[in-house]
C-alpha cells in the first residue's frame, strides 16, 4: 500500500512539473524519430524515453541504497 502511495506522489509532482514546464522540450530531443509525409506523421521518442528511464533508475538505486543503509544502522544498534 505505501508503494502506491509513492507512485501516486510521484506521478502527480511529474503532473504539475509538466503543467510548470509546458515549454520545455522534452520529448523533441535530438535523436527522437520523425517521420512527416503529408497527412502521415510517426513519432517514436527513444532518446526520451531512455533519458526518463536512466532519471528512474538513478532515483530508485538511490532510494533503495537509501534504505538499505537504515536497515543496517537498525541491525548494528
Amino acid at each position: 500500500a505505501k508503494m502506491f502511495i509513492f507512485l501516486g506522489i510521484v506521478f502527480i509532482l511529474m503532473v504539475l512539473i509538466m503543467y510548470v514546464f509546458k515549454g520545455f522540450p522534452l520529448f523533441k530531443l535530438l535523436g527522437d524519430i520523425v517521420i512527416d509525409k503529408g497527412n502521415f506523421k510517426f513519432y517514436f521518442p527513444w532518446v526520451s524515453c531512455l533519458v526518463i528511464g536512466i532519471v528512474l533508475s538513478l532515483t530508485f538505486i538511490s532510494g533503495a541504497d537509501e534504505e538499505r543503509s537504515l536497515e543496517v544502522g537498525k541491525i548494528r544498534s
